[in-house]
């Protein structure tokens, strides 16, 4: 049965934080309500004390509003950790984004991995007892209880999200609490933290300028030919031009796939056709030079 309670002999759980505030706007809307017609529903206490823990935004407005009083009613946690109880509540009672649902999570998460380690802990005290002869229970002899589902996809039935999205709350919490806080507040959504906390992807290379020669490879390919009918047979290894042709062979498959657009590679790609052009020029002047092997 609700009862009437002084508010300020009644105080948050230290873990209230853990569920985000009511958006401005609409907090000054229910203090306005809470002003004309007073606290309409209980707030909820840890049984046995006077520690607030589903109600923070009445007891807030109350405050504001300068009531007296309050009512207040245990709550029944069923089975439930005062912290848990209290998102639980947060989640069921509020509008929520599905951010807000995977961090809310996250923190359910946190708080049953630390009772599993408290009830560890306390199984591990008793077992020593029961060893050392100081505990007055007898050991008992039933089996031991089937292991639970994990924290996270506990966390998330709770929370009725997804264990895929309470891990990656999880992960942006870890990598920038500030940008959680964020999305826990409902100021930005789960892909937008993502993208915050994400290491900055590498701008993509600048679109390659394809060096233009086959105007040149023309006219050097058109002077190895006519150097070709100049000498005919007597010169049948012509290695000199021969190593020239396979580099320029190499510049025109570069040429195909795009030379980085700078002097630099503009000469190296270029200067092969000069070669082999300035090697042609200097045929024709001495008409009787002689390219075979030498040995």
């Amino acid at each position: 049965m609700p009862r009437e309670l002084p508010v300020a002999c009644l105080s948050l759980h230290p873990d209230a934080g853990l569920v985000p505030e009511m958006p401005a706007d609409q907090y000054e809307r229910f203090l306005a309500d809470v002003k004309a017609r007073g606290i309409l529903k209980p707030l909820e206490l840890v049984p046995g004390t006077r520690t607030v823990i589903e109600g923070r935004h009445r007891l807030r407005a109350a405050t504001d509003a300068g009531l007296a009083s309050v009512p207040v009613v245990d709550a029944d946690l069923g089975g439930d950790s005062p912290v848990v109880y209290m998102i639980r509540s947060a989640l069921l009672r509020r509008q929520m984004t599905s951010a807000q649902t995977a961090a809310l999570a996250v923190e359910i998460e946190e708080r049953l991995a630390v009772e599993a380690k408290e009830r560890q802990r306390a199984g591990a005290r008793k077992g020593a007892a029961v060893r050392n002869g100081t505990d007055a229970k007898a050991p008992s002899s039933s089996p031991a209880p089937a292991p639970s589902l994990k924290s996270r996809d506990q966390a998330a039935a709770i929370a009725g999200t997804k264990p895929r999205a309470v891990s990656d709350a999880k992960a942006i919490k870890k990598a920038a609490p500030e940008v959680f806080e964020q999305m826990k507040a409902g100021k930005i959504t789960m892909p937008e933290a993502k993208r915050m906390v994400s290491p900055a992807k590498a701008a993509p290379p600048a679109k390659v300028e394809t060096v233009k020669i086959a105007d040149g490879m023309g006219q050097a390919m058109r002077a190895f030919q006519k150097a070709l009918k100049m000498h005919g047979d007597a010169t049948p290894e012509w290695l000199e031009f021969v190593e020239l042709v396979r580099a320029m062979r190499r510049t025109q498959k570069n040429a195909e796939y795009g030379v980085p657009h700078s002097k630099t590679k503009r000469a190296e790609a270029e200067r092969p056709v000069d070669d082999f052009l300035s090697e042609f020029d200097q045929i024709e002047r001495t008409p009787q030079l002689d390219f075979t092997r030498k040995t």
